[in-house]
């Protein structure tokens, strides 16, 4: 908007994703707001197999049950935590100093309000959201390949190079099978 109509300004903008006004657990009321959007970085994650017909399992190595130990491995890995400016000021805030202590500061601000059990820990590392899924377009056959897109949420300042890493140590070793496939 301030591209397009640079008669507009503002100093503060309000948009979906603050202005509730909520009432905390210690009495506290506060209202939300958004000093900045995490971006959004899409990856794409493959496993391997051989094709084969469905009638017979075995004869193919079938990339959809590889793929689903991808997806548990991206779906039950938490990436580092990270402590920007504002993430600071927030949890200062609401719980008081940090003291190094940045997970238990973090509890200690979920238990507010039940809103923040869900609100708050995503802001201090990426996520990594499995969304998309592709295998075989046929019932019959077992895909040689099957790709799940993430939707990757990053905190300001990761590159892409640092999701890849985060991506890798998500997925683990990639084990091969004993004919040389890539699991």
């Amino acid at each position: 908007l301030v591209g397009e109509r640079p008669d507009i300004r503002a100093d503060y903008v309000i948009n979906e994703g603050a202005s509730e006004r909520l009432k905390l657990a210690d009495g506290r009321t506060v209202v939300t707001i958004n000093v900045g959007e995490k971006a959004t970085l899409p990856a794409l994650v493959t496993a391997l197999g051989r094709a084969a017909h469905a009638s017979t399992p075995l004869a193919g190595a079938n990339a959809v049950p590889r793929l689903a130990t991808l997806i548990g491995r991206l779906a039950s890995h938490r990436p580092p935590r990270r402590l920007l400016p504002e993430t600071r000021a927030l949890l200062e805030e609401l719980v008081g100093e940090v003291d190094g202590d940045l997970d238990g500061a973090i509890d200690r601000a979920q238990r507010l309000h039940p809103a923040f059990a869900e609100l708050v820990a995503p802001l201090f590392s990426t996520t990594i959201a499995p969304t998309r899924l592709r295998g075989s377009d046929a019932r019959n056959v077992m895909p040689a390949r099957a790709s799940v897109e993430c939707d990757c949420r990053v905190v300001p300042g990761t590159t892409e190079d640092e999701l890849a890493s985060e991506l890798a140590a998500a997925l683990g070793p990639s084990p091969v099978n004993t004919d040389g496939d890539l699991l």
